[in-house]
């Protein structure tokens, strides 16, 4: 019986197609090269991160993949942090690249105006309850310490 199982499983994982530029590209993936408006950077990683659900990447394939849609500044910036890190930064994770790609590229201010914005919000008589969700959501994701969960999220 571990035979057939062995051959069902090295079957199917050589049917899982191949994660390539290409194929992240055909999924969505779009280059990114610098800041211009200020959500440019939360956009670019959360296209990014869409796309790795699209193709199933593994965790361990993450960086190296999102790594080729960096171009100009923003590849400058990732060779010399690489290179500074060593071989760190082959083993670096999703989690730990978005952090350092973050830091350099949605400034403090901003994030200190969203938290503010979110510690203030409000609903007007001008915004609906679908819209203040809409804004709670999107800002919450700068206070990662005031609103951990999902759960959270909702109370």
């Amino acid at each position: 019986m571990n035979a057939m199982e062995d051959f069902f499983q090295r079957f199917s994982t050589s049917m899982v197609p191949e994660i390539n530029y290409d194929r992240a590209y055909k999924n969505g993936a779009r280059a990114f090269s610098h800041a211009v408006e200020l959500l440019d950077a939360q956009n670019w990683v959360e296209t990014i991160e869409k796309m790795f659900i699209q193709v199933r990447c593994p965790e361990d394939r993450k960086v190296g993949l999102a790594t080729q849609f960096l171009e100009k500044e923003a590849w400058h910036w990732w060779l010399d942090m690489s290179r500074g890190m060593g071989e760190v930064a082959n083993h670096m994770s999703w989690d730990q690249f978005t952090a350092l790609f973050r830091e350099r590229y949605i400034s403090h201010a901003h994030v200190n105006r969203m938290r503010e914005e979110f510690l203030n919000l409000q609903k007007g008589d001008d915004m609906t309850v679908m819209g203040f969700e809409q804004r709670f959501r999107e800002l919450s994701y700068y206070v990662p310490d005031l609103v951990k969960t999902e759960q959270e999220k909702i109370y």
